[in-house]
């Protein structure tokens, strides 16, 4: 696995071919017999890669175009432009600024402006003027030519114009992201000190299984899982006769089978009474999951969007979020959730050959933080899909390591001075407002 060190400080592998020759004829001095082989698995090691497929892989990425253009080199009038090679932002680029919000996020629908220039795919999450945002993606789109590729997701309760494009996240998410997403909608915020925390546990884990299994119904199946009938399931009673009907597989009934004896309930001769008594632990932890679900089926949650084939053809998509300060548990459970699903669409999926798929994530300390979602930049970038995340502070991300680095403060009265750090450069520039 990589460490801390996985910077590869050569960017094609003719270079690195070089070192490793280098670092054999080196050895030979000191009168050491080395294999050629053998040099190019220690050079891997010493660069915090496990071995020199790896290294390779990394430098077999494919040749990307375009440049993204992120500010000025000083305040003149006719001051050359800052360009920032999308080659140079495939292990993903860092925004860090102190400035406040507004111009912050000004900087931020700039790089997304000269990214629809470009002809990028592209996976906008943006938490700043909802309108303002959508207005200048459709107006830059339009004069690129691209207004038609233009796709909007609404995940700001705040924002009173609903319309565009919505999610039926129970049939887009594999077993696994929808495992995630019910568990933790069901455990909420409650912790390890709270005394329930063990039987919610449980509680949670038995509704994973029962119903992931139902979203994996044939789509013609009048059980199968989708954002209407979802609360129809958030019952145990419905659930316990699906068990006993054969629509469940006997294992997923186990969790409560268990707890049911444990409790003296003799299940054949009292069915009923023990689907309406059983559990009360379960029954909370389908009152939190149906109060979440039903906020995001309101909200979010009626129209499929194809995320791989967006993805391929090189779609501008555009989900508006609330700040990390105003979401509530339904948003952010839906966030971390769609997060899951743009990483997984861009893994699963090709760009058009030399424009790779780029995502922007505005408020990136708000979003990012949680385990899996935090994983996503290790995903995308796998994928050879650059990510620009912007961030008040520092992120410690296992998916930052190596990233290039822009950091940017407010000048009084001034433009927002910034500067570029790669790992071959350090370019200070102006962002004019």
């Amino acid at each position: 696995m990589p460490d801390q060190t996985n910077v590869i400080p050569v960017h094609d592998l003719d270079a690195a071919k070089k070192r490793a020759y280098a670092f054999k004829a080196r050895a030979e001095e000191f009168r050491h017999a080395i294999s050629m082989a053998h040099c190019y698995e220690l050079l891997a090691t010493s660069w915090g890669y496990k071995n020199w497929a790896t290294v390779k892989a990394q430098l077999a990425k494919p040749s990307v175009n375009g440049a993204v253009q992120i500010g000025v080199i000083d305040e003149e009038p006719d001051a050359a432009a800052v360009r920032l090679p999308l080659s140079d932002c495939m292990s993903h680029v860092e925004i860090v600024s102190s400035a406040d919000r507004y111009a912050t996020q000004d900087f931020v629908m700039a790089t997304a402006s000269s990214l629809i220039c470009n002809g990028n795919g592209m996976f906008l999450a943006y938490t700043g003027a909802q309108s303002e945002c959508i207005d200048e993606v459709k107006r830059v789109a339009r004069a690129a030519g691209r207004e038609g590729s233009v796709r909007i997701i609404n995940l700001n309760t705040l924002y009173r114009d609903r319309k565009g494009w919505k999610l039926d996240i129970y049939q887009m998410l594999d077993r696994q992201g929808l495992a995630d997403l019910l568990f933790e909608s069901m455990l909420g915020d409650f912790g390890k000190g709270d005394r329930l925390y063990a039987h919610r546990l449980r509680s949670a884990k038995f509704l994973t299984l029962a119903l992931a299994a139902l979203a994996e119904l044939p789509a013609d199946h009048r059980d199968r899982l989708t954002a209407t009938t979802f609360r129809y399931f958030l019952n145990l009673s419905t659930l316990w006769k699906l068990a006993r009907g054969g629509g469940l597989p006997a294992s997923v009934m186990e969790p409560l089978v268990d707890y049911l004896r444990l409790q003296n309930v003799d299940i054949e001769k009292h069915p009923d009474v023990a689907a309406e008594d059983a559990h009360r632990f379960h029954q909370e932890a389908l009152r939190r999951a149906s109060v979440t679900h039903a906020e995001m089926q309101k909200d979010a949650l009626s129209h499929n969007l194809d995320i791989g084939k967006a993805v391929q053809e090189g779609k501008i998509i555009v989900a508006l979020l609330p700040h990390p300060d105003d979401m509530d548990t339904a948003t952010s459970t839906m966030v971390r959730a769609l997060m899951r699903l743009i990483g997984k669409g861009v893994s699963e999926s090709a760009a058009p050959i030399g424009k790779p798929f780029v995502t922007i994530v505005d408020g990136a300390d708000g979003y990012l933080r949680h385990g899996d979602s935090g994983r996503f930049l290790e995903t995308v970038k796998a994928a050879n899909s650059p990510a620009f995340v912007v961030s008040e502070r520092p992120l410690a991300l296992p998916g930052l390591r190596g990233s290039a680095a822009i950091h940017i403060r407010q000048g009084i009265n001034r433009p927002l001075e910034c500067v570029l750090v790669t790992d071959h450069d350090r370019t200070e520039f102006v962002f004019p407002r």
